[in-house]
């Protein structure tokens, strides 16, 4: 969290889509945690028993595919999941808006 008084600034930016890599908010963290991506408790399970058919990393993939059935149970409502975009540019161009702020 930013610390009160700071200051900031947001940008309001334009970009085409294939320009953007969107990934799943949660499971991303799976990734940053160094541990597998399961869709399931059974599955967590199995990979840890280390009979599965796919490797730690493989399972990281999944954080890009955002139309993959979610287990409620596991990962909850489809229509919760948070997603998180990155790109690797912003021209100039592509800036619609520039707001400074103090952070409150």
């Amino acid at each position: 969290m930013d610390e009160k008084g700071t200051e900031m600034v947001r940008l309001t930016i334009s970009l085409q889509e294939e320009d953007v890599l969107v990934s799943d908010f949660d499971k991303w963290h799976i990734v940053l945690n160094d541990t597998f991506c399961s869709d399931n408790e059974l599955e967590d399970e199995h990979f840890e028993q280390n009979i599965l058919y796919i490797t730690k990393v493989e399972s990281w993939e999944r954080i890009f595919d955002l139309d993959r059935p979610r287990d409620i149970e596991w990962w909850g409502k489809s229509e919760d999941a948070e997603y998180q975009g990155v790109t690797g540019r912003i021209e100039l161009s592509s800036i619609m808006k520039v707001e400074h702020f103090i952070a409150k």
